[in-house]
Parts: C-alpha cells; sequence; structure tokens
C-alpha cells in the first residue's frame, strides 16, 4: 500500500509541475502579447495626436481663406492682380 501511494504521490507532484509549467508558459506569452498591444495603442496614440494637430491647422487655414485679407493676398501673388492705385515698375 505504500508503494501504491508513493507512486500516486509522484504522479500528482508530476502532473502539478506540469500544470505549472503550462500556467508560467501561458503567462509569459500573454505578457508578451499585453507588451505588443501596449505598443499599438502608443502608436495609435501619437497618430492620433498628429492628426489633431492637422486638423486644427486646416480649420484654422479654412477660416483664414474666407477673409478679404487671404483673398487679396492670393489675388496678388498667384493671379498677378492690382490695386487701382497700385504703381507698377517694370524691370527692362
Amino acid at each position: 500500500m505504500k508503494k501504491g501511494k508513493s507512486i500516486a504521490v509522484r504522479i500528482m507532484f508530476t502532473i502539478t509541475v506540469l500544470v505549472l509549467l503550462g500556467l508560467g508558459l501561458s503567462g509569459y506569452r500573454l505578457h508578451k502579447l499585453i507588451k505588443r498591444i501596449d505598443y499599438q495603442v502608443a502608436l495609435g496614440k501619437q497618430e492620433l495626436s498628429k492628426n489633431k494637430k492637422q486638423l486644427e491647422q486646416l480649420q484654422l487655414e479654412v477660416t483664414q481663406i474666407d477673409t478679404p485679407e487671404y483673398i487679396e493676398k492670393v489675388a496678388r501673388e498667384e493671379l498677378g492682380m492690382v490695386k487701382k492705385e497700385d504703381i507698377i515698375f517694370k524691370e527692362k
């Protein structure tokens, strides 16, 4: 009977060790997965921040486009338009 108990204890010990090793391996894999997801979240937050700044700049640009000063600037710089009272000098 003592020998039967000894074998049962060894089997239980082996099973316990195998279960603990399996849990440890699963925990390690889970830790790696969490690290990878945290990295992806950080990248997503950086991209979101960059996109928010770009959106703010574009919204500011949209509000500036509707101003008479901007329209005059574009007319002068891109279209070469001048006012009646402007004096134009041309090089030969």
